[in-house]
């Protein structure tokens, strides 16, 4: 049997630290599901790389109101790489703009809903770091619902996946069931994206617009 959901953080109950969080991903491979709400990681001594790897195979997870490092971030990433499909990041603090990229693009592959919301991140504009969704969004070919507000893309994200998604319906020896899904995007304040939205249609995007509660 085994623990299949973990959801040991909320705003009213009781919090753990980032070692015993680990320390339960380290010891339920049955665990499916992880919720992590309201809560701020406390600087600890030990070292992510230091713990036991987890050694469960999430599918879903959800970081709500959240403080944490990459390396924290990733440590409780690394299992399920191969088989996250919903993930939510929702005010989300603490992490960059290269481990955001990151973590996309090696879940990419099975990614099937995906929301950023709230979360600020630090990109280095001198070296011209491209936005994570920019730099990912052709590689999540079974993406089907994304929701997403503040700086995580640019128009070059509806570009790209137009593209791919007209040229992948144009290639006859692909059969029906692998051509790309149509994606359902929910956006809010994303800078440079409103504008082309309101300007033409994307191949491949149910675009709506509203404010997230």
């Amino acid at each position: 049997m085994g623990i299949h959901v973990l959801a040991p953080f909320s705003k009213d109950g009781c919090n753990i630290g980032f070692v015993e969080l680990a320390r339960c991903l380290a010891s339920w491979p049955a665990l499916k599901a992880l919720n992590v709400s309201y809560y701020r990681f406390l600087p600890t001594m030990v070292e992510p790389t230091a713990l036991r790897l987890p050694v469960c195979a999430l599918t879903k997870l959800e970081l709500r109101t959240v403080s944490l490092s990459d390396r924290e971030l990733m440590h409780i990433m690394s299992s399920s790489l191969k088989t996250l499909e919903r993930v939510v990041f929702d005010s989300v603090y603490g992490i960059t703009n290269a481990c955001l990229r990151t973590s996309l693009d090696a879940i990419s592959h099975n990614v099937t809903s995906l929301s950023i919301l709230r979360t600020p991140f630090d990109r280095d504009v001198e070296e011209q770091e491209e936005r994570p969704l920019d730099a990912t969004i052709n590689k999540m070919l079974r993406l089907r619902a994304l929701e997403i507000d503040w700086d995580v893309a640019t128009e070059l994200m509806l570009q790209r996946r137009a593209k791919l998604f007209c040229d992948t319906r144009g290639d006859r020896s692909l059969t029906v069931d692998s051509a790309l899904p149509v994606i359902q995007l929910s956006l809010d304040q994303v800078p440079g994206i409103f504008e082309a939205v309101a300007e033409q249609e994307w191949p491949g995007w149910e675009i709506s617009s509203h404010p997230f509660l």
